[in-house]
């Protein structure tokens, strides 16, 4: 008798340990934290596809893939420079990055094994973070238009977004402002972009049509917003922001509206990349001297770290 009640306490302390509320999933300033992370992976099978991004694990920025688990890293880049801000292209066949190994800041393009590399632009100006059109015929940037001689003073004056073909031709000029707008990203059904300007209260996020028409703000009341990327289906926008005091990430609906926080913590959490079915998120992770790369659901549940050096693993793209 006295074996079985033991047996039935141990039970029942083992049930009560383990049945800790969800996580809530509501709207900003106070939602759950981040569950500690875990190696490896959790939950379902994962999406197929790839992870690119950039890593300083050989002493300059270079381009890496992974599996969406973390495994089989392995370096796709070469050359002298840094090479940062890869993205796949829709057929994941091709690269798109920034590089500084010719001097000043242009694109690239490279097979995904690192093949066929090509320079897309090519002028005095600086050129950064690329972004595929969906149909893979166009590739949008930011564009730095002022005068080089300028010097270091020029870094957040008048950046503006470009769009052009896969020969570095037919250039169109999507906005003229005074101000840096930057980081653009392709809606899934290319008729709009996304994009971080300093034309607003602080840096914010803003949307326009594919020809650069009717441009306005999506977020209006933080201190910083960006990073913003499309959910595979267009319903919702990812991205970073401070305002809950520290960089996390965000997930709102594509009008602008409906904002929940995903990420909680002391680190500052940036650039988020949806899988390819929109169930999960990869993101980087800034805390200390070392920068890494995570993965959760779409709500924000099951972190898991993917990257294990201590050398600036970043801007992570999912295909």
């Amino acid at each position: 008798m006295r074996a079985a009640w033991l047996l039935a306490l141990l039970l029942l302390v083992g049930c009560s340990s383990s049945s800790l509320p969800p996580r809530s999933t509501t709207t900003p300033p106070a939602p759950s934290p981040s569950a500690s992370p875990t190696l490896g992976p959790v939950g379902a099978s994962l999406p197929p596809g790839q992870i690119v991004f950039t890593s300083f694990r050989d002493g300059a920025d270079q381009i890496y893939v992974m599996n969406s688990d973390g495994g089989s890293q392995r370096r796709v880049s070469t050359g002298e420079g840094f090479d940062v801000s890869p993205v796949w292209s829709p057929d994941r066949t091709k690269i798109a990055f920034a590089s500084n190994r010719d001097g000043d800041w242009d694109i690239y393009i490279m097979n995904a094994d690192g093949s066929g590399l090509y320079k897309l632009t090519d002028n005095p100006r600086d050129d950064e973070s690329p972004s595929w059109s969906p149909d893979g015929e166009q590739i949008a940037y930011a564009t730095l238009w002022n005068d080089p001689a300028l010097g270091p003073s020029r870094v957040n004056l008048n950046w503006d977004i470009v769009v052009s073909d896969l020969l570095g031709a037919n250039t169109i000029k999507l906005t003229s402002d005074p101000s840096k707008d930057s980081q653009p990203a392709w809606s899934p059904d290319g008729s709009k972009l996304l994009f971080n300007s300093m034309r607003a209260d602080g840096y914010q996020i803003f949307v326009m049509n594919a020809d650069g028409s009717e441009q306005r703000p999506l977020t209006t009341h933080q201190i910083y917003a960006a990073d913003a990327v499309w959910s595979p289906d267009g319903t919702q926008i990812a991205f970073a922001s401070d305002m809950g005091l520290n960089e996390d990430i965000y997930v709102m609906d594509a009008d602008g509206t409906n904002i929940r926080q995903l990420t909680k913590n002391a680190a500052y959490d940036r650039k988020p990349t949806w899988s390819p079915d929109g169930r999960y998120i990869v993101f980087q992770q800034h805390i200390g001297a070392s920068y890494h790369l995570y993965r959760m659901r779409a709500d924000g549940s099951e972190l898991v770290k993917l990257s294990t050096t201590s050398d600036h693993d970043r801007a992570p793209d999912w295909r």
